[in-house]
């Protein structure tokens, strides 16, 4: 009787555990547009330039949105961008021809499946 008490409670501190662990993780993802800002873009030929800065003080990862105009046509470029705490990276969006005009800038969350659950 002592063992099956015993496992039954530490089943119960493994599911709160875990319930903790999924609400944490996803509540990261949506923070990371709030970590990151555009600083400065610019258009090379049929690349643009993306500054990126981290504002916050902790590591953010994320998917820079580039929406261009090539020949007439809104085309969209997304570039992964991983910066540290402080820091600026320039990314760059390539597209198949020379740029006229961006129309956008931003930054697209994704959510990854992490695989079968246990």
């Amino acid at each position: 009787m002592r063992n099956q008490m015993k496992s039954s409670r530490l089943s119960m501190v493994m599911a709160v555990a875990l319930g903790v662990l999924v609400m944490t993780s996803g509540a990261t993802a949506a923070q990371a547009a709030d970590q990151l800002a555009v600083k400065s873009v610019t258009i090379s030929g049929g690349i643009v330039l993306v500054t990126v800065k981290n504002v916050s003080t902790a590591p953010a990862s994320s998917t820079v949105a580039v929406q261009a105009v090539v020949n007439d046509t809104a085309v969209w470029s997304l570039v992964p961008v991983a910066v540290l705490p402080g820091q600026s990276v320039t990314v760059s969006a390539a597209f198949t021809g020379a740029v006229s005009s961006v129309q956008s800038v931003g930054f697209k969350l994704s959510i990854v499946d992490e695989g079968t659950p246990i």
